[in-house]
């Protein structure tokens, strides 16, 4: 990963949770590249979503997904303490819609 890439993602942590409505503005690769190498953004991005969505905001399904298989990702690590696989992940959020 690009050392400027990398100094994104940190100034994404550190200014959450102002960054998190422009981390879902990233295209699907790099949003997924992003939570790949930085696991913890996963789940503040996910209650952003829901928040929004619960408004009635739109969130389009395929990053929802890449947020979803981060969570996925995230979960498989601290039960396996491994890194979990990238399978699965095409349920939607209930309320997506």
């Amino acid at each position: 990963m690009p050392t400027l890439w990398e100094g994104y993602i940190k100034c994404c942590r550190q200014c959450l949770p102002r960054s998190l409505e422009i981390l879902l503005q990233l295209p699907p690769k790099p949003l997924s590249d992003a939570l790949q190498h930085s696991r913890d953004l996963a789940e503040p991005l996910h209650k952003y979503i829901v928040t929004h969505q619960a408004q009635g905001a739109q969130v389009p399904p395929q990053i929802t997904r890449i947020v979803l298989r981060a969570l996925e990702g995230k979960a498989g690590m601290q039960g396996q303490g491994k890194e979990g696989g990238e399978e699965g992940g095409d349920e939607v959020m209930e309320g997506t819609r």
